[in-house]
């Protein structure tokens, strides 16, 4: 069963490597619906693994992103007129602060946990920013802290043996990086 769990990971991982890095390039609409559901089945995929690792902060990030991405869905389903996104990731995230500080200060606090949950942080921050306004500067900053918190969130992900979360977060570091070189690539273009 755990070959299984650890298999269905690290599709999960692939799945929302490949969502990630579309946020390199401009999105296409038709092509936001595939980013969302690749997110939402990958972040589902990415629940056991971190169960079965008792990895606390990669099952609170992914339940943060399937809140997210239901949310998301659920506008352009209803139409951008229901503004559902806004409060319910607000709240999701607050509950994961919550969540998070709890985790803290639990018996399993270690200087790893507490620089996983700086991770989760600036992944919301992150994520905040670029949906607040989808400008290149917005850009910047979300790769910025993508690439700050996985470089943050690895090492306990290696130490728990959490491989499938741990391949995702390799991965989107690498494409924070190249995300970072081409925002700054397109800024010296237009200079």
């Amino acid at each position: 069963m755990s070959t299984l769990i650890t298999l269905g990971g690290f599709l999960g991982s692939l799945l929302i490597s490949v969502a990630f890095a579309m946020q390199v390039r401009p999105t296409q609409p038709q092509w936001q619906r595939a980013f969302l559901y690749a997110n939402l089945s990958g972040s589902l995929l990415l629940i056991s693994p971190a169960l079965m690792h008792g990895t606390t902060v990669a099952l609170l990030l992914n339940l943060f992103w399937i809140v997210v991405t239901l949310s998301a869905l659920a506008e352009n389903h209803l139409g951008r007129q229901h503004r559902l996104a806004t409060p319910a990731i607000k709240l999701t995230a607050a509950a994961t602060v919550i969540a998070a500080s709890w985790a803290l200060h639990r018996a399993e606090y270690s200087i790893l946990v507490a620089m996983s949950t700086a991770a989760l942080l600036l992944f919301m921050a992150g994520y905040f920013e670029i949906t607040r306004d989808n400008r290149k500067p917005s850009k910047a900053f979300y790769f910025g802290t993508a690439l700050i918190g996985n470089a943050l969130y690895i090492p306990m992900l290696y130490e728990a043996g959490n491989y499938p979360n741990l391949s995702l977060q390799v991965c989107c570091l690498i494409i924070s990086v190249y995300g970072l070189a081409q925002t700054q690539a397109r800024k010296a273009q237009t200079a």
